[in-house]
């Protein structure tokens, strides 16, 4: 899963924002794996699927899941926030075969 995200994170520093605003960015997409494992263990059947799309699956233009930890909603909010940039970043034109290839088929 890090392999996943390594990326997208590597396209934040390159956009050289602030260093709070990175590991903002940096602490959401923890939370988001850890959101990936928690739905893993209670589903088996995420397990045999690519990260990718179990990936995809969670996050949308809209932002993410909800936060299992009872964030705060400044917290929900910020999460959302960097959900929407992993999802336009992954399903942009250069990155977004998995969304390409799902719309298809």
């Amino acid at each position: 899963m890090a392999e996943y995200f390594k990326p997208f994170l590597r396209d934040l520093l390159a956009q050289q924002m602030s260093r709070r605003v990175f590991r903002r960015h940096r602490d959401n997409i923890w939370l988001l794996g850890g959101e990936v494992i928690r739905r893993m263990q209670m589903d088996n059947r995420l397990r045999e699927r690519p990260i990718e799309e179990v990936i995809l699956d969670l996050i949308e233009a809209e932002g993410g899941p909800l936060l299992s930890h009872r964030e705060t909603e400044a917290e929900q909010r910020s999460f959302d926030a960097t959900c929407r940039k992993l999802f336009l970043f992954a399903t942009g034109p250069e990155t977004g075969r998995y969304v390409r290839n799902r719309n298809q088929g």
